[in-house]
């Protein structure tokens, strides 16, 4: 116990110093944290598609914009489709908030996404 107050009585006298090793030990937490989280959802709970280690996701990049992952337009997803012969099947979606209301209820928004019309064939599940 004596220690414990020597090396409180020691970070009080030096401030600067008791705020790097603070801010040293919230990054390594968060950085450990936010490993695990991402081991866990990758390694330990594998995504909910048939035959998911197959699935990939292509992104279009435009340096000059300085997007590394740009939406792909619909023109050249449709190209893609037609020329790529490295994948069995394409689909595309795109990210989109829509508004769900019961009949006489308040619509309430929800995150969705517009998806190409073999979206969930590619990935074998079938839309609710």
């Amino acid at each position: 116990m004596n220690e414990l107050r020597f090396a409180l009585r020691q970070l009080g006298q030096r401030p600067t110093f008791a705020a790097v090793i603070i801010l040293t030990l919230a990054l390594g937490i968060g950085a450990t944290t936010a490993m695990f989280t991402a081991a866990q959802a990758l390694l330990f709970h594998p995504l909910p598609w048939r035959e998911a280690h197959r699935v990939v996701s292509l992104w279009e990049g435009n340096p000059t914009k300085n997007l590394l992952q740009a939406p792909m337009a619909a023109a050249q997803f449709l190209d893609l489709r037609r020329d790529a012969r490295s994948f069995e099947a394409l689909a595309t979606w795109y990210p989109a908030a829509v508004n769900l209301a019961a009949e006489g209820a308040t619509p309430e928004r929800h995150a969705g996404a517009l998806v190409s019309q073999d979206f969930f064939a590619v990935i074998g599940v079938a839309p609710a």
